[in-house]
């Protein structure tokens, strides 16, 4: 519910103040930072820091997602559409085969086929249109003849 109102909140500032979205983004990190402060002050343990149970892993995925954050924003903003959809769509399969090794945490075969059903539907959206509409004794055939030559 608190996420949900903090979306509404930060798109009724964003729409009716005239200030630009940057100065605005702002505002609501700093009303995150006093709310997360205040919600740790008020749970806080004795004899605990901030920071306990944090391990090097955590560090390293902090660090990690810190730089991809610029590599995305500069992706954004000097990438074409091809670039983007590229990135994304090997950001994934990345992602989970680093993960298994790294914490123990493999997908199962449902994200896979998902993950294999989304590569056709970006296959037939963005795929050539001759390929797509020919039949597949057209495309043996071709291919055929493109390795005899």
């Amino acid at each position: 519910i608190c996420s949900a109102l903090a979306v509404v909140h930060s798109e009724l500032l964003m729409k009716t103040s005239d200030l630009p979205v940057q100065v605005v983004s702002t505002w609501l990190h700093l009303y995150g930072v006093v709310a997360s402060t205040m919600a740790y002050l008020a749970t806080r343990q004795p004899g605990r820091s901030l920071l306990d149970g944090f391990t090097w892993l955590v560090w390293t995925l902090v660090l990690a997602n810190g730089v991809l954050g610029f590599v995305v924003s500069f992706t954004f903003r000097h990438g074409g559409n091809s670039v983007k959809l590229y990135g994304a769509s090997l950001a994934v399969p990345l992602t989970c085969a680093v993960s298994g090794p790294l914490l123990g945490q493999y997908s199962g075969s449902g994200f896979w086929l998902g993950y294999v059903q989304a590569i056709c539907a970006l296959c037939l959206f963005y795929g050539d249109r001759r390929m797509l509409c020919s039949i597949d004794a057209d495309v043996v055939v071709g291919s055929a003849r493109g390795r005899r030559e």
